[in-house]
């Protein structure tokens, strides 16, 4: 072998080489792999805001509704009338199929309602619902003077009858403020399977400037869970255990979780304390 030759070949393996490790050149590296939106970190905070939602938006909302919608149901005229604890509710008619109440510190036990107006429209149909409507509604979540006083500004329309299996019996959307931050809730509903009477949902889509991400809820009556989801399919499922709360971790619909956790209650109240903060 002559020395030309070996010196072409020695080139030739060197670039070889050169070739199997990129040249010389950096390649370019594969993208980091987008970590989800939900997530180990922020996977109990988003539970609290969740929990937040579903008892503003389900639980302080029906018991506000029906302060009003009692006195509604007996048909009463105009005037002033009592509330349950104390305190009154102020109703006028603007028109035959209105009902428009004002607050002045009406205590009905479960709730105070410090003021704001609560109205109700019956110009649906005949038989097929109400349309609820909400203005500055200031209130405590109990009669306790140590609750958060919050305010509520939106609707809520309430149908009587649905025909369809996963009937949603009511859809509306509300704002709720306390510490001088708003909450927007929209998409609100409950639905319900005439061929289940057992079967209960209740649905909302959250922003809040308490968490950084959207997210859907939706909370199963019969299983307790609440399932909430990021706008990239992540998602935690919160189901009551009794005394805890155990949470599953997914990076998408339908996964195996990647992380299973069980939270005390103190530990859940204290993520919906920070959620009101």
């Amino acid at each position: 072998m002559n020395a030309r030759f070996r010196l072409s070949l020695l080139c030739s393996t060197l670039c070889l080489g050169l070739t199997a490790c990129g040249g010389g050149g950096d390649a370019p590296l594969p993208p980091a792999p987008r970590p989800s939106l939900l997530n180990a970190d922020n996977m109990l905070d988003a539970v609290g805001v969740a929990t937040l939602t579903h008892r503003r938006a389900h639980g302080d909302a029906t018991q506000l509704l029906s302060a009003v919608f009692n006195n509604y149901v007996q048909q009463t005229p105009a005037g002033t009338y009592a509330c349950a604890v104390s305190g009154t509710l102020t109703l006028t008619r603007p028109e035959p199929l209105q009902w428009h109440y004002t607050a002045q510190s009406c205590d009905t036990g479960a709730l105070l309602i410090t003021s704001g107006q609560l109205q109700i429209d019956a110009t649906l149909p005949q038989g097929q619902g109400l349309k609820f409507q909400l203005a500055d509604v200031l209130y405590r979540g109990s009669a306790s003077s140590a609750a958060a006083l919050q305010t509520v500004t939106g609707s809520l329309t309430v149908l009587i009858n649905v025909a369809d299996d996963l009937g949603k019996r009511s859809t509306g959307s509300m704002s709720f403020t306390s510490n001088g931050r708003a909450d927007s809730y929209s998409d609100i509903f409950i639905a319900n399977k005439t061929s289940d009477v057992g079967f209960v949902q209740y649905g909302a889509s959250l922003k809040t400037p308490r968490f950084a991400h959207a997210l859907k809820t939706l909370f199963d009556e019969r299983s307790k869970a609440l399932t909430l989801e990021a706008e990239d399919g992540s998602s935690v499922t919160a189901t009551n255990l009794g005394s805890s709360t155990r949470l599953e971790l997914r990076a998408s619909a339908g996964a195996v979780p990647t992380l299973t956790t069980t939270v005390s209650d103190s530990e859940l109240d204290a993520a919906v304390n920070r959620a009101l903060q």
